[in-house]
């Protein structure tokens, strides 16, 4: 297919959304089922992607007029199923991923940096006032050259060496977050004010 077959108008083209795609979570996971002995990220995009050109490519014959040689069994087509849902799902990750710098800019509340890191970056230690935290929350943290983006949950809270499944702050104090992912005390945290959850980075 060429890439003027697959483009908008915007900051990146479709077709560079698609190469994306293929390098996401869940699509990798669907290039794991169909070949288990092989490594998804050897997989270049052409390939994953061929059930995307085959179907563009029927639909450009049906539309001059010109029936495909080869139609579909039943079989097949639960193939091209299996394989346009995990791209849904991929290309979903890959549009929050692309939007994630202007969420952090507009629509998430600024955490601060942490006061302390342990078990290796994973547990955060941040001063926090005026709101409500809970287990399974989106996180963002940005690098200290702001070049990072890294995003993930809470999976544990502790106040007071205390664990907790939701905590509602109103006067500052500090709280320990486990976090999905490995951060430092130059990372600047962020809470997101919308949905991250089908988000997987």
């Amino acid at each position: 297919m060429k890439a003027t077959q697959l483009r908008w108008k915007g900051t990146f083209s479709l077709m560079q959304a698609c190469e994306k795609t293929v390098l996401q979570t869940k699509f990798a996971e669907y290039l794991s089922r169909l070949d288990p002995e092989r490594d998804p990220s050897s997989v270049k995009p052409e390939e994953a992607l061929f059930y995307l050109q085959d179907l563009a490519a029927r639909r450009n014959q049906v539309a001059h007029g010109v029936l495909p040689d080869d139609l579909l069994s039943t079989e097949l087509l639960t193939s091209y199923i299996d394989f346009f849902e995990a791209f849904g799902h991929g290309l979903y990750q890959v549009c929050q991923l692309e939007v994630l710098p202007y969420i952090v800019d507009h629509q998430a509340i600024p955490l601060g940096t942490p006061s302390d890191v342990f078990l290796k970056g994973e547990v955060v230690c941040i001063p926090i006032s005026d709101m409500t935290l809970k287990v399974g929350d989106a996180i963002v943290a940005r690098s200290g050259d702001g070049k990072t983006l890294q995003v993930g949950w809470i999976k544990e809270m502790q106040l007071a060496d205390t664990s907790h499944d939701e905590i509602v702050i109103s006067n500052e104090v500090e709280v320990g977050l486990h976090l999905t992912f490995k951060s430092k005390k130059s990372h600047a945290f962020f809470l997101p004010k919308v949905s991250l959850t089908n988000l997987v980075y």
